[in-house]
């Protein structure tokens, strides 16, 4: 520990997303096997402010991203494509596959799944489509309507590591899955007469994208939810001071970005606050400099 003499400080440390403690503690949907997407910070910087008295306020929030296959990025990018279909550990579909375009509420999707966890299922012609095509969704790593090159490669690796099935029977991937043949047919029987109809009567996924499974070998993906990162903790004032839990400022105390708490809501919103996250961030550093400037004199 290091005592530092000032009139002001500002916490700028990112969230707690690297710790595995805090999200336990704070996010109720949280499950080890959910991956993190942005930095692994620990969430030093919150820790300080609240025990120096600060309230917190939204200290649970994540940042949600969606499905996310530990493994090659094409195998990844594939699994997310609306044409596929996801099914939980009891072989059920449980949303709208064109959830993907909206991450926010896609990683709201994969928290109610049993272990935070799903099986993205394709077959060959939608992954001869695709990897001649290229993916149709925002990827880390992939450019959107890139053909992809190394699918087949990628495959095999994701299939070394335990995170892929390819099968000719829905029964043997069932099995690998750990779940009843008898529902996971069920589920593709209706889907598939779904794709046939043009309309999908359970979640209602738009036409274009009703692709029926039925051309071998299948695929299964195994996916987690994962997280950008945490956006919430101390509770501010519009300066970006430190509340106590009575409300008043903690004198010369200020808190910015993913640290400060109460400026987003549970779920991001792609519609008409794209890229606030990250405007939060800019814009709450510089009025907490301003305003630390001022008490500094």
């Amino acid at each position: 520990e290091m005592n530092i003499m000032a009139r002001a400080a500002i916490i700028a440390t990112g969230g707690y997303g690297g710790n595995k403690d805090m999200l336990k503690k704070y996010y109720p949907y949280y499950n080890k096997k959910m991956i993190l997407v942005g930095k692994p910070h620990k969430g030093e910087g919150l820790q300080m402010a609240m025990e120096a008295g600060a309230a917190t306020e939204s200290l649970g929030v994540l940042l949600t991203h969606g499905p996310m296959c530990p493994g090659p990025g094409e195998v990844d990018a594939l699994a997310r494509q609306p044409e596929t279909v996801w099914v939980n550990k009891f072989g059920e579909r449980f949303v709208d596959e064109t959830i993907t375009f909206r991450f926010p509420e896609c990683g709201n999707a994969f928290d109610r799944q049993p272990d935070g966890l799903s099986y993205n299922l394709l077959d060959e012609e939608i992954k001869q489509d695709r990897s001649r095509r290229g993916i149709s969704t925002l990827h880390v790593s992939i450019v959107a309507a890139t053909p992809l090159e190394k699918v087949d490669e990628s495959f095999e690796r994701a299939v070394n590591k335990g995170m892929v099935k390819i099968s000719d029977s829905w029964n043997e991937i069932a099995e690998w899955m750990d779940v009843n043949p008898k529902a996971l047919n069920a589920t593709l029987d209706e889907y598939n007469a779904s794709c046939d109809k043009g309309y999908d009567k359970i979640f209602g996924k738009t036409h274009e994208n009703l692709k029926a499974l039925r051309h071998p070998p299948y695929y299964a993906v195994k996916c987690y939810g994962s997280f950008l990162n945490t956006v919430g903790g101390i509770k501010i004032n519009e300066r970006m001071e430190a509340l106590d839990k009575q409300a008043r400022p903690i004198g010369g105390l200020y808190v910015t970005g993913n640290d400060a708490g109460g400026w987003i809501s549970d779920t991001y919103n792609l519609d008409t606050a794209s890229g606030s996250a990250f405007g939060f961030a800019i814009n709450s550093g510089r009025i907490a400099g301003d305003n630390a400037t001022a008490v500094m004199g």
